[in-house]
């Protein structure tokens, strides 16, 4: 990851000077191709980003300060499955060993922003764009397909940043304590923007609200791992049965003979071409959700029970927290069952 000019180069630098380029380049990766699965706002993933840094640097620090603590911590990461309730208790050693770092959300935000950029300039597997209503997000772009074949869609890039439990959510209890075990900046019983609106919500009575919730999530799901074999199988023979897009993108059409003297030819060939190029635009988030999914499925296949963590929409639509890898609907667009 070389580094780039602009504004907010001098605060990004606090924490990206912190660690080495490729360091930042895999944990950058790791949270924008999650993020991109999920659909998330650039400020969302900027701060996801940010954070999965610090917490790197937290954990080079414990290393220099006390190797023994650092090697149980990697030890208890290594031997089970990376739980909000397992960031919890690193987070807590960080504290107790004196190199947990608080930064404010503004540096954050920059300093995600700014490695996200310098990923996606050097790597062009990502780019930023914006939805024409003032919010931008990343989105994969082509190359991303050729990425996948030589990774063999089975590295833990894949892995989302949130993942299903494997004990109970913590219940609701009000709009703001529920979900993930470990706390999760910006989330809520409702996804809604207004702080006001959540203000308001806190002073209202919900226990039914609260009832059915919980009880969506604490439903416990579990791999049906002949099915998992058979979904695997198709998507390395190359996809396309029933709602699998394709795993391959569509080839262009062959130049016409006279593609160089004929201009309605020209025209015609480039107006196909176009189309080809949308279609494999618009499939390469669904083949990146694919493989994200069929991984997250493989990882938690031996697993006697998971769990998602819900919340709900302005509506009062009930919905997993875990939008990216696994969720409650049905696979492909992401059955755990």
């Amino acid at each position: 990851m070389h580094r780039g000019g602009g504004a907010r180069t001098p605060e990004a630098a606090l924490l990206l000077s912190q660690i080495g380029a490729d360091e930042a380049a895999y944990l950058t990766g790791r949270v924008v191709l999650s993020a991109s699965t999920e659909r998330k706002k650039l400020t969302a993933t900027a701060i996801a980003v940010a954070d999965a840094i610090i917490e790197h640097i937290q954990m080079l620090n414990l290393r220099a300060s006390r190797n023994d603590v650092f090697k149980g911590v990697l030890r208890a990461q290594a031997t089970g499955v990376r739980s909000r309730k397992m960031k919890a208790k690193i987070q807590s050693v960080f504290e107790e060993h004196g190199v947990d770092q608080e930064y404010p959300l503004a540096t954050r935000i920059r300093t995600g922003v700014k490695a996200i950029e310098l990923f996606c300039e050097s790597t062009g597997l990502f780019v930023i764009e914006s939805d024409g209503r003032n919010s931008r997000s990343v989105r994969p772009t082509e190359a991303v397909h050729r990425w996948l074949e030589q990774q063999h869609a089975r590295c833990e890039l894949l892995e989302p940043i949130n993942l299903p439990m494997i004990i109970p959510p913590r219940r609701w209890s009000s709009p703001f304590k529920g979900g993930y075990v470990t706390k999760t900046p910006g989330t809520r019983l409702v996804k809604q923007a207004s702080r006001a609106y959540h203000q308001d919500l806190r002073d209202h009575h919900m226990p039914a609200v609260y009832d059915a919730v919980n009880a969506i999530q604490e439903s416990a799901w579990r791999i049906n791992t002949n099915i998992l074999a058979i979904m695997r199988e198709i998507w390395d023979g190359g996809g396309v049965l029933g709602d699998l897009p394709a795993r391959n993108p569509d080839p262009l059409p062959p130049r016409p003979h006279d593609f160089a003297i004929n201009e309605e030819a020209k025209a015609r060939w480039k107006r196909e071409a176009a189309d080809i190029h949308n279609r494999n635009h618009q499939s390469v988030s669904q083949r990146l959700a694919i493989s994200q999914r069929l991984w997250v499925a493989q990882k938690f296949a031996d697993e006697e029970a998971i769990y998602f963590p819900h919340s709900l929409d302005f509506r009062g639509r009930v919905y997993p927290l875990a939008t990216g890898g696994l969720n409650r609907p049905g696979f492909p667009g992401g059955s755990n069952s």
